[in-house]
């Protein structure tokens, strides 16, 4: 698989839309071996400011001499810009390597009576390989939309916690209330 094909691959899987949840995303990574559970995270939720708080968080991370992956959405430039290790961008190389990994799990699963993981789902298993291919000390991630049926929600070796502000956002999946809202984007929150 090249970059163009991988993008190909990307908008194709894109049919599938929105399904909050994580038993598609449980059933990826545990085919690739759960490479979030050999992971350490800083986990951020909320309508608006999960940007600057991962930039903020992953700097001083940085500057105290850890290595720290970055999983941001979304992204502002490139499809690159989503995994980061430091500054530096994933790879086409390694972008390709582990969506062709994931692509055989994915039909693989298709074929075993599971749903097809979604784009968010596929990207955030990509990013859990990576991190752990790369040997990141931590790794600061925000989710997608929500937080309880988030695929990043998967995690389960959080540090930290962080909620940004909240807003009226994804109302259909979220609620109609700041209460149901904030309800789901607190569900990153674990027990300690």
């Amino acid at each position: 698989m090249n970059y163009q094909e991988a993008m190909e691959y990307m908008e194709k899987v894109g049919t599938y839309g929105i399904v909050p949840g994580l038993d598609s995303i449980r059933e990826l990574c545990r085919r690739l071996g759960d490479p979030q559970n050999d992971l350490k995270f800083v986990h951020i939720a909320g309508t608006n400011g999960k940007g600057s708080t991962l930039a903020y968080i992953s700097s001083i991370l940085q500057a105290a001499g850890y290595r720290v992956g970055k999983y941001i959405s979304p992204v502002i430039i490139e499809y690159c810009e989503k995994i980061q290790i430091g500054k530096q961008k994933i790879t086409h190389k390694d972008l390709c390597e582990g969506l062709e990994i994931i692509k055989k799990h994915c039909d693989a699963m298709v074929s075993d009576g599971f749903h097809h993981p979604t784009p968010f789902e596929i990207e955030t298993a990509l990013a859990f390989w990576y991190f752990r291919e790369k040997q990141c000390d931590i790794v600061v991630l925000e989710t997608g939309m929500g937080g309880r049926e988030d695929a990043t929600n998967l995690i389960t070796t959080t540090q930290v916690a962080v909620l940004a502000s909240i807003g009226m956002d994804h109302m259909k999946f979220l609620g109609n209330s700041l209460e149901e809202i904030a309800a789901h984007k607190a569900g990153i929150c674990k027990p300690g």
